[in-house]
């Protein structure tokens, strides 16, 4: 694979590795349905987080992400289009957090 800026074939090749997230939105009329048709779950940054994985619980959600750099990392997320506050990622660490329905985030420990 050729990409014009070689140094980021390792982040690319990260990318494609994943799978492909869905989620079906059951079909409703527009004034009793909260969500888009098409849209984004979720993004995160900087590019040193590698999303692990996405899991709904009874609650919400836990969101789980590996820093890859080797440095302390503030999260910068969005959660269907909102930014939410997560804590500092430590150096390789996994971490995980709880969003609940309401948007409330919490560590997951």
């Amino acid at each position: 694979m050729l990409a014009p800026d070689n140094d980021a074939l390792p982040q690319l090749a990260a990318v494609l590795e994943q799978p492909l997230l869905t989620m079906s939105v059951v079909p409703s009329l527009p004034e009793n349905n909260p969500w888009e048709r098409v849209g984004s779950l979720a993004e995160i940054s900087p590019a040193s987080l590698k999303l692990l994985a996405i899991k709904p619980t009874q609650e919400g959600w836990l969101v789980r992400v590996q820093e890859t750099a080797g440095l302390t990392t503030e999260p910068q997320f969005t959660w269907l289009g909102e930014k939410l506050q997560l804590t500092p990622v430590k150096p390789y660490n996994i971490t995980t957090w709880h969003i609940a329905k309401t948007r409330k985030v919490t560590q997951h420990v």
